[in-house]
Order: structure tokens, then C-alpha cells, then sequence
């Protein structure tokens, strides 16, 4: 165990190769046999559900562990959270693309079912997609925690290794993430409200009120152009509060020297 020495809070904790269980290393062939038998013994519908959420299951995981491993617990849960949320976007957009191939593939072969259970699987995960997000948002708004979302994250999570590692890719993936959650709940709130504000100048028009038209397309229009302003200036903001500009904000280490001294010994007790 080595300390930092710019940070005495903080402490480099070295540990050795821990044994991952089946869990944190589930491969794709493993998944698409289980995905495969699950479908013949019960339902190929519930087969395409767990092929589903393999495409999250590594964010699933790693959020879980960042909550029972992180020294400081507030972080590990604020960041959880968004790992958790990014899990859940996956998870939908695959069934999305999964609904989509079925629906080709349904010309050839009756596969109806399977398809509308993708598309279950691709609203349900949104819906708990936007609610994580926002928790994730809130909870590093709110406790001052900023946070550094990365893939490289996983390889710490299957070694058990903390504190993480200087990331190989210089992106944070909060601001990706939020942009997807805010972009698909616009298009989503707009088609709905468009088709619904129609629908009641349809009503109206019916009673002889055509002013109807008008107010529909107006207050479309608006939602249309206004709204993608609201919304990048609302990413702006929280992005500004939410996300770190480094992995060193945070995880409060001073990666330029802790590569120089620490990982040169950590690869010989690694090796």
C-alpha cells in the first residue's frame, strides 16, 4: 500500500490479481447458448431478453462494484449511478436494432412475438434510463461529486484493482450520455406532443373550429426550434457541474506522478 504524496487522503492500494467470477466475465458464445436454451425451454421471447441485457451487463456490474469498492462512498454511488444509466441506454438501444432485424427477418419466418418483445425491452430500458439519469445528475449536482465516465473502468472493476488506472481513452462519456438521454426524450416528448395536439385539432375542426390548425402547427413549431436551444443550453449547464475535465478531478489522483513512480512497480508485481 502506497500513499500519494501530493494527496495524504488519498491512498494507491496495490493489490494482486483477484480470480473473476462468472459474473464479471460472461463471454458472448456463453451468452448466446444461455440466450439460445432459454428460449427453447420456455419462451424464445425471454431468450431475447437476456440477449438484451448482456449489451449492459458490463455497466451493470462495474456500477455495482464502484458502489462496495470506492473509498469514498458518495462518489461510488454518484458514479454508479451513471454507469448504471448507461447500462440501461444499451440495454434499449439493442433492442431496438433487435427489433428492427426481426422485423426483416419476420418475412421469412414467424417472429412477431420476439420483435415486440425488443421493442418492451427498448421502452422499458429508456424509461429507466431517463430516471437513472437524472438520480446520476442530481446526486453529483447535489453532493459536488464530479465524475469521469470510462470504459477502461471495466478491466479495473475485473481485477478488483483500485484506485483506477490512468485511462487509455482521453474522453469523458458524460456528455455523450447526457446528449443521448436529452436528444431521444425530445424526440420521443415531440412525436407524442405533436400527435396529440393534432389529434385535438382534429376534434376541434369536427365542431367547426379551424383555428385549431393553425395553434397546432404554431405550438409545433416552437416545440420544434425552441426546445433543442432549452436543451443544449440545460447540457451546458449541468455538464458544467457534473462532468470532470480530467480523471484526476475525479478520482482526486495526480495521475502525471503517480505513472512515473507507482505503475512501473505495479506491472513487476503484476507480472
Amino acid at each position: 500500500m502506497i500513499e500519494d504524496d501530493d494527496d495524504g487522503d488519498e491512498i494507491f492500494q496495490i493489490e494482486p490479481k483477484q480470480r473473476s467470477s462468472l459474473l464479471t466475465r460472461m463471454p458472448w458464445w456463453l451468452i448466446g447458448t444461455l440466450a439460445m436454451l432459454i428460449g427453447e425451454l420456455s419462451h424464445q421471447s425471454f431468450g431475447v431478453i437476456v440477449l438484451c441485457l448482456k449489451f449492459g451487463w458490463n455497466n451493470f456490474v462495474t456500477g455495482l462494484w464502484l458502489r462496495r469498492r470506492d473509498i469514498d462512498h458518495v462518489r461510488g454511488k454518484v458514479c454508479g449511478w451513471f454507469y448504471w444509466s448507461k447500462g440501461l441506454w444499451q440495454v434499449s438501444l439493442s433492442g431496438f436494432g433487435c427489433a428492427l432485424a426481426l422485423s426483416i427477418f419476420s418475412e421469412f419466418s414467424d417472429l412477431a412475438m420476439e420483435g415486440i418483445t425488443c421493442l418492451l425491452v427498448c421502452m422499458v430500458s429508456a424509461v429507466f434510463a431517463d430516471v437513472a439519469t437524472c438520480v446520476a445528475v442530481w446526486s453529483s449536482w447535489w453532493h459536488r461529486r464530479p465524475v469521469w465516465l470510462s470504459s477502461d473502468l471495466h478491466e479495473c472493476q475485473k481485477r478488483n484493482e483500485w484506485p483506477p488506472h490512468p485511462p487509455t481513452r482521453p474522453t469523458n462519456g458524460v456528455t455523450g450520455l447526457l446528449v443521448l438521454t436529452c436528444g431521444l426524450t425530445y424526440i420521443v416528448s415531440f412525436i407524442w406532443t405533436a400527435i396529440e395536439v393534432f389529434e385535438l385539432a382534429h376534434r376541434a375542426n369536427a365542431k367547426g373550429k379551424q383555428f385549431w390548425d393553425t395553434v397546432g402547427f404554431v405550438f409545433c413549431g416552437l416545440f420544434l426550434f425552441i426546445m433543442p436551444i432549452v436543451l443544449m443550453l440545460l447540457i451546458k449547464a449541468i455538464i458544467r457541474r457534473v462532468e470532470a475535465t480530467s480523471p484526476s478531478v475525479c478520482w482526486h489522483i495526480d495521475y502525471e506522478s503517480t505513472s512515473n513512480t507507482l505503475l512501473p512497480e505495479f506491472d513487476q508485481l503484476q507480472a
